[in-house]
Parts: structure tokens; sequence; C-alpha cells
């Protein structure tokens, strides 16, 4: 089996980045471990997204004789691949679904704000409402017909 062609080609997402570290102990055993190195998240982040992220986030830990590390690690290192996999559809599912949620709720906020606007006014004419009568006009702003008035008596140039 091949380490990096087989096991860390698993492991890796797209632009995803993990530490490998192998250090010696005093007893003479080996620890091995991998840590996911995560991207910054969001500021806006909902309790279960953490939660899976902070899952995502866990380390693999072995620690062994050389010969053991040799026989075993590659088998945790698929089982934490797997357990991965499971944890990155989980999260991109749940994004998913917050994303469709928050574009439903500003669908709903603007019909909303759409249905409580004033409703507009018909169109006004100026054109006189023959149907009544010939010197009938129509109030612009109401578009109601207004009846003609009487001359003022006295002069008919005057105002008063």
């Amino acid at each position: 089996m091949a380490l990096f062609s087989d096991l860390f080609k698993q492991i890796l997402g797209p632009t995803e980045q993990v530490q490998f570290t192998v250090s010696k102990n005093a007893d003479g055993t080996l620890t091995a471990l991998i840590t996911p190195l995560l991207k910054q998240a969001p500021n806006s982040l909902s309790d279960e997204l953490a939660q899976i992220r902070a899952s995502l986030a866990r380390p693999a830990r072995m620690m062994a004789d050389a010969a053991t590390l040799d026989r075993d690690f590659p088998v945790l290192l698929r089982k934490f691949t797997e357990t991965r996999s499971i944890l990155v559809e989980s999260l991109t599912d749940l994004e998913s679904l917050e994303e469709a949620a928050r574009q439903a709720q500003a669908k709903v906020h603007k019909a909303r704000a759409k249905s409580s606007a004033k409703p507009a006014l018909p169109e006004p004419t100026t054109e006189p409402d023959t149907t009544t009568n010939p010197a009938t006009t129509t109030n612009v702003e109401t578009g109601t017909a207004i009846p003609p008035t009487a001359p003022a008596e006295g002069n008919p140039d005057s105002l008063f």
C-alpha cells in the first residue's frame, strides 16, 4: 500500500490541508498524529455547523512501536477518512439547507413588503365625461365627474 497516493489522496478534499507529525516518545514508541487544518469559519455559523466543523478538526493519533504503526496506521487512516467524508457530506448538506432557508425567508420578506405597500391610484384623466353631460369634466386626482358650474352673476369677466 502506498501511503501518499492511496491514503492521503483520500483524506484530503479539495483545498484541504492536514498536518502529519511523527514524534519519538521517551519509551521508544512513536506517536503519529494527523491534524486537519480547516479554513477560517464564517462569522455567522449555526450551532449545528459549528459542531460538525469541530468534529472535522479532530485529529487522529496513534501511539505504538514502529512495527505496529506500519501494520495498523493505514487502517486508522482509512477509518479517519471514512468518518471525515461522512462529516463533510453532512456539513455540505446542512450548509445547502441553511442557504435554501435564507433564500426562502428573503422571498417571504420581500412578498410581505410588497403586499403592505399602498395600492396604486387609477390613472388620472382630463377628458370630459360625455356619457352623462357633455359639459361635465373629470377630477384629475380622483377620477370622479365634476358637474358644470353656473356662470357667476354680474360681470362675467370678474372673479368676484
